[in-house]
């Protein structure tokens, strides 16, 4: 992607915190970052 001028991949979570729970375990481990309360970030190389 990164060659295709993408720099970041962006999630919203949603809201409430009830239905994003499993979501938010989720994505850490695949490297993402909580940039704001229910969105999370990754760079890429």
């Amino acid at each position: 992607m990164r060659k295709n001028g993408v720099a970041a991949v962006l999630v919203h979570l949603g809201a409430p915190r009830e239905q994003w729970f499993e979501s938010h375990a989720f994505y850490p481990k695949h490297g993402y970052v909580e940039y704001q309360p229910r969105f999370m970030k990754k760079e890429l190389r």
